[in-house]
């Protein structure tokens, strides 16, 4: 068996398409040309944590110091992305989402907030399976899970589309936390340009027999994965075909739309899979581990 990482978001890319997988993990490629809407949620999501880190540090949640430390940051950190449209619309939109923020949690105490964008690791019958937690508090005595998710529009895919139940079982594993929600950041878009910034906490319940089938099923995932990674090993170290075999890495075509994936059009090329031309300038090779 190979000594590999896994980590909760990869195992999740296997799962919604193991073609995701090997061009996110293995080949290591994102798209060169950012996603507004994708780093708008980036940078509310590091207002959110500069919020936690500075109160769980001691600083008052209800100060104003704090509170303009945290909107700094996030303008800081959308602007500088040069995006050249609906930059001022998205800064203000993004300011009313944390002060909502600030209004849910003015009252936290630092002694209540246990970890906060921190790694957790743990093994999984001989795998060491990672998870990088948003925020973890102590509510009424109980461990919760927060998790910060930013949408422009509520639709029914949205839990599916994050695999919301499959992250959090997944958090709560590695955490035994007792509870999990999401803070759903949402602007709510009204008549005209009138529009009504909110967090909406949305709790989720898990059951013990969900929890073992949980960790059951994804040690098999584990097990599928090494697999096929020993077979892409092997086919390098001593080809058989002049090209690697699709069945290693196989596209799940059905679910590109659904789920939106970035690698649509590198997927639509007639190569396996293995040997797909990523279109010059689109796509450039990952320099993090994909945190």
């Amino acid at each position: 068996m190979l000594s590999t990482t896994h980590r909760n978001s990869s195992v999740s890319d296997f799962i919604t398409c193991p073609a995701k997988y090997y061009l996110n993990w293995i080949r290591k490629l994102e798209p060169t040309e950012k996603n507004i809407n994708l780093e708008f949620g980036s940078s509310i999501h590091l207002g959110a944590e500069t919020f936690f880190k500075l109160v769980k540090a001691g600083a008052d949640p209800k100060a104003d110091t704090t509170k303009q430390e945290v909107v700094r940051k996030f303008i800081d950190d959308f602007t500088n992305k040069d995006f050249e449209h609906h930059v001022s619309k998205n800064v203000v939109v993004g300011n009313a989402l944390l002060v909502d923020m600030f209004d849910k949690y003015y009252d936290l105490k630092a002694k209540n907030i246990l970890a906060v964008e921190e790694k957790f690791e743990k093994r999984i019958k001989g795998y060491t399976y990672t998870g990088k937690i948003d925020l973890l508090l102590l509510e009424r005595g109980r461990k919760t899970i927060t998790d910060h998710k930013t949408a422009g529009r509520l639709t029914a895919q949205l839990a599916s589309k994050w695999q919301l139940a499959r992250q959090f079982l997944g958090y709560k594993w590695l955490t035994d936390a007792e509870d999990v929600k999401v803070n759903l950041f949402h602007c709510i878009k009204g008549n005209g340009s009138t529009a009504f910034p909110m967090i909406y906490q949305i709790p989720l319940l898990f059951s013990d027999f969900k929890q073992e089938k949980w960790e059951h099923q994804t040690f098999m995932v584990l097990e599928e994965i090494e697999e096929r990674i020993r077979g892409f090993k092997s086919h390098l170290a001593n080809p058989r075909f002049s090209y690697i075999p699709d069945m290693l890495f196989p596209r799940l075509g059905t679910m590109c739309n659904i789920y939106g994936c970035e690698f649509e059009s590198i997927c639509s090329q007639d190569l396996p899979i293995t040997e797909v031309m990523a279109p010059i300038g689109l796509f450039q090779e990952r320099k993090n581990d994909g945190y």
